[in-house]
């Protein structure tokens, strides 16, 4: 019926390249990451709730030029999603004006990134963006950290902030910029917490916290049932799924909502928050 919220940027765009969803009978929902390559054309039969690089890029962007800084690093790793984001970056920078771009790639490898590092900090920009794999990410901040850059760090949201206080101290961590791309999962003040909280305390008793990833699976799961719910066709298909994502409409889950019926992404929700002393995440 549908595959939710497969992870890879290298892994989609292979199976796009290799025309996976046109030989099979199969729906995707919410592919991750969001990188602007897998969304443009994107395929009829690839859904994505989750805000993409695009929209988190620019949201970070603005910040940084409401913040007043005229000169924001992007520090980029060599790959798909690395490549695409920089793009975005000095498309958005050129936009809205007073902002410059100066990237600097890197592999993933620790010689690698020490040096791009060095030659960021070198650069003087007032901020720094990363963008790459998780793992990059992370590596980034704490590379950038070693090389003295004392500035704003803004990453994406598919960095965990447990993984950023691992990797850069706790003081390396404070004050990191991460692109939320959905309400804060362990807040109390929406309808869709008490539902969120309730399917999980459910299942996963033993969890006392909750990440964003286990809010991205949960809505997943619940995008695909509620469409189903919706549709009027007599028999469930991958097909009839498909019909009845893009017929639903808005589809409120108590403060987060999601709609297909203009296109293949179904939300642009995206916020900012900041790790903080203790190394959680504000939002």
């Amino acid at each position: 019926m549908a595959l939710l919220s497969p992870i890879g940027s290298a892994a989609l765009a292979r199976a796009l390249g290799d025309k996976l969803l046109d030989k099979n009978d199969v729906v995707v929902m919410n592919a991750i990451p969001g990188a602007e390559s897998l969304r443009n054309p994107g395929h009829p039969r690839l859904f994505h709730i989750r805000a993409g690089d695009k929209q988190q890029i620019e949201k970070i962007v603005n910040h940084a030029r409401t913040l007043g800084m005229t000169r924001l690093g992007v520090l980029y790793q060599d790959f798909v999603m690395g490549s695409s984001g920089i793009q975005v970056a000095q498309q958005e920078a050129s936009r809205t004006g007073g902002i410059e771009i100066k990237g600097v790639k890197s592999a993933t490898e620790a010689a690698a990134l020490t040096a791009a590092a060095q030659e960021m900090a070198k650069l003087g920009s007032q901020g720094v963006l990363i963008v790459g794999a998780p793992r990059f990410m992370a590596e980034g901040v704490a590379a950038l950290r070693k090389a003295g850059v004392s500035q704003s760090i803004f990453v994406l949201s598919y960095v965990p902030p447990g993984l950023v206080v691992k990797l850069a101290g706790i003081e390396g961590a404070r004050g990191v910029g991460i692109a939320q791309t959905y309400p804060n999962p362990n807040g109390a003040t929406l309808p869709l917490h008490r539902d969120f909280h309730a399917a999980m305390k459910a299942e996963f008793p033993q969890l006392q916290e909750y990440s964003n990833f286990h809010l991205e699976g949960y809505l997943s799961a619940r995008t695909v049932v509620e469409a189903l719910r919706r549709s009027r066709d007599k028999e469930i298909s991958p097909a009839s799924l498909e019909r009845a994502l893009h017929a639903a409409g808005d589809i409120d889950f108590g403060g987060f909502r999601v709609n297909f019926a203009s296109g293949m992404v179904g939300s642009r929700f995206v916020d900012i928050g900041v790790i903080g002393a203790d190394g959680k995440l504000k939002y």
